[in-house]
C-alpha cells in the first residue's frame, strides 16, 4: 500500500487487518516522507505532542497532533530546502534533522 490506498496505483488489495496511516501527504507536497518522534521538551511549548515528520525530496517539516479524538491537525513546521534523513531526540525532548545532502545535523529551536 502507498498511504491509505492500494498500490500499483489502480490496483485493488486486501485491507483486512491492516492498519491506516491516520494521515497522509499527496504527491507533489511530499515524496519521500520521514518518520520522527513526539516533541517531549519544553523549550518550544506550542510544538508539545506534535509528531514531528519530514520529507527528503522537499525539505518539509510537519507536525501531526491529536487535536480531540480521533481527530488530528497538521501543520507545516519548516520549509528547509534539505534532505531530510532521519530525526534523532535527546533526552531532555530536543529534536534534530540530518541532512543526507551536506551531512549536517540541525537542532529544532523556537524562531
Amino acid at each position: 500500500m502507498e498511504g491509505k490506498h492500494c498500490y500499483p496505483t489502480g490496483t485493488t488489495c486486501n485491507q483486512a487487518g491492516k492498519i491506516l496511516p491516520i494521515d497522509e501527504i499527496a504527491h507533489p507536497s511530499a515524496a519521500a516522507i520521514i518518520g520522527g518522534y513526539v516533541y517531549r521538551s519544553s523549550a518550544i511549548a506550542r510544538l508539545g505532542g506534535y509528531y514531528v515528520y519530514g520529507d527528503f525530496i522537499t525539505g518539509n517539516i510537519w507536525g501531526l497532533k491529536e487535536i480531540s479524538a480521533g481527530v488530528w491537525q497538521r501543520a507545516t513546521l519548516l520549509s528547509t530546502g534539505r534532505g531530510i534523513s532521519a530525526f534523532g531526540r535527546d533526552g531532555s525532548g530536543n529534536l534534530y534533522v540530518i541532512d543526507y545532502l551536506n551531512g549536517s545535523i540541525f537542532k529544532i529551536v523556537q524562531g
